[in-house]
């Protein structure tokens, strides 16, 4: 009877101890939903254009991509082997110190998969300006547009208040107008693109001018935008570039074309407080399948855009062609990163020469402008 008595006590203790820990448990659970549903209302994953931000959109860009770490194999197997040499067990016996040394990878056929990153330096010889140099930067010229600070004409928030000063700027830019064109620089990205040996091109540029110079849509991940499509900001009704651009020349704000909205239509020029194009998360795989990285024309100062470049393989060359030497090139620069530093549009042209393109450069442009210059002249 007493070892009965004894029994039954243990089991209710057992079951109070249960119902306790199965309400703590749910609780705990209860008090950390309410605490991650803060964190998502508090954490956003805007993606400002020509702003420096936080890495979550590129940690959950990476989330989305599927990478996952490989289980790590038995010692007893031996590693795969690798079809090319030149990026994995022959990388470490290549001497790449100058960009001669670069030049003469691309002459013994080494790589087959380039990535170009590229911002508003290569488009200043065809005459648009960059945006943060003083004086002649696009942020320092916009006082006719009438705005509280510069980079307000690409803020979301005050473009829904004043579109005007936005879609004013448009008018000047807009690809298809013909106002500028590709120079030198854009027509070796190109002839990247018809060697085979361009995976992709990332660009910070919204002028389109990539486009212009003959590189398809698929080879393309314009990171801020396009001019290419356009959205209705109130239903998310989609069109062509095109079909807006008469009302953004006569001056009118173009409107959605869906009887039952009334909404503005806006280019797919991503704004301070929008997001970035999936694709730019979609394509960071490309950083692992490069074999070289050549860097173009930027500052590598803006986040998310900026950090790609660190996530290709520590073997891989990078090489930087700029005016000046910024971001990891100045501070933590990698045994085959090579910089090519001064004017960028001399430098692609010696390059060029190095490599032996320069007859394949002048046919290219020769080709699509009608006659060979290397700066084009902008049309008034």
């Amino acid at each position: 009877m007493m070892l009965r008595r004894t029994v039954m006590s243990a089991t209710s203790r057992l079951k109070e101890g249960k119902s306790l820990l199965t309400d703590t448990v749910t609780a705990r659970n209860t008090t950390n939903g309410n605490t991650k549903a803060q964190i998502r209302t508090f954490q956003s994953k805007s993606s400002p254009i020509y702003k420096t931000q936080s890495e979550t959109s590129l940690v959950s860009g990476f989330r989305n991509l599927g990478i996952r770490e490989k289980p790590k194999q038995s010692t007893n197997h031996k590693p795969p082997t690798t079809r090319r040499g030149f990026c994995t067990g022959n990388s470490g016996r290549l001497n790449i110190r100058s960009l001669q040394d670069v030049a003469n990878i691309f002459k013994q056929n080494q790589i087959e998969n380039v990535v170009v990153v590229a911002g508003a330096g290569i488009s200043t010889p065809s005459g648009i300006p960059d945006f943060r140099t003083p004086g002649t930067g696009l942020y320092d010229n916009l006082q006719q547009y009438q705005i509280p600070y510069p980079e307000a004409i690409f803020d979301i928030d005050y473009f829904h208040r004043n579109p005007k000063p936005f879609f004013t700027l448009a008018k000047e830019l807009f690809p298809s107008l013909g106002n500028y064109r590709p120079n030198y620089i854009h027509y070796f990205v190109r002839v990247l693109y018809e060697k085979g040996l361009l995976l992709r091109m990332y660009t910070q540029n919204i002028d389109g001018l990539e486009r212009l110079a003959g590189i398809p849509a698929s080879k393309l991940v314009e990171a801020h935008g396009t001019f290419a499509t356009a959205t209705c900001t109130l239903c998310g009704y989609k069109c062509d570039g095109d079909d807006i651009k008469d009302r953004i020349l006569n001056d009118n704000i173009p409107k959605c074309k869906k009887t039952s909205c009334s909404g503005m239509v806006k280019p797919d020029i991503v704004f301070f407080g929008e997001d970035l194009p999936r694709k730019f998360y979609y394509h960071l795989r490309d950083m692992l399948q490069a074999d070289m990285v050549l860097v173009m024309g930027t500052s590598l100062e803006v986040q998310p855009f900026a950090g790609i470049i660190d996530s290709v393989r520590w073997q891989v060359p990078r090489i930087l062609f700029n005016r000046d030497v910024v971001g990891p090139f100045r501070h933590h620069r990698r045994t085959k990163d090579v910089v090519a530093d001064g004017d960028i549009l001399q430098t692609m042209q010696k390059f060029a020469t190095m490599i032996g393109w320069s007859d394949e450069m002048v046919e290219i442009i020769t080709q699509s402008e009608g006659s060979y210059n290397v700066t084009p002249r902008r049309k008034m």
